[in-house]
């Protein structure tokens, strides 16, 4: 029997030619994006650490006006603000005894009102159980 059209002799290297150009950028988009990958594989021993950090109402937070009672729970309580780090005007509060996660650190320059003394300070940002974050100061927190 008598083909009505004569095979083509480059259609089978033609086949394979298109799956492995198909395989050639599917790894390509599978392998994209992944260079730049911040978190490391689980299990890795070699990945850092989140540093914790346990609130305390210091002798020195206190007399520095860092930390107070809860009106509503009569708790012991550290003042922070959210959205950059304070020494008053605090707008939120953490729970003391309390060991959250630091989620950064930032120095400040620092002045005592009374004396006109200057000094840095290091201040860290935390995250609390509700998920917000807030500045405390150095002085009212315990890094592990």
């Amino acid at each position: 029997m008598k083909r009505p059209f004569p095979p083509h002799p480059h259609r089978g290297k033609n086949i394979v030619s298109l799956i492995g150009l198909a395989l050639f950028f599917l790894l390509l988009i599978s392998g994209c994006g992944r260079g730049n990958e911040e978190t490391p594989p689980e299990g890795d021993p070699n990945a850092p650490q989140q540093q914790l950090g346990t609130l305390v109402c210091s002798e020195e937070c206190a007399a520095r006006g860092q930390c107070g009672t809860s009106v509503s729970n009569n708790q012991p309580v550290i003042l922070g603000h959210p959205d950059h780090p304070a020494v008053q005007d605090h707008q939120m509060t953490f729970p003391a005894e309390n060991t959250l996660p630091i989620i950064g650190t930032k120095d400040e320059l620092v002045q005592v009102t009374a004396t006109g003394e200057q000094f840095n300070h290091t201040f860290f940002l935390l995250q609390r159980e509700d998920e917000r974050v807030g500045w405390v100061a150095g002085w009212c927190l315990n890094p592990q």
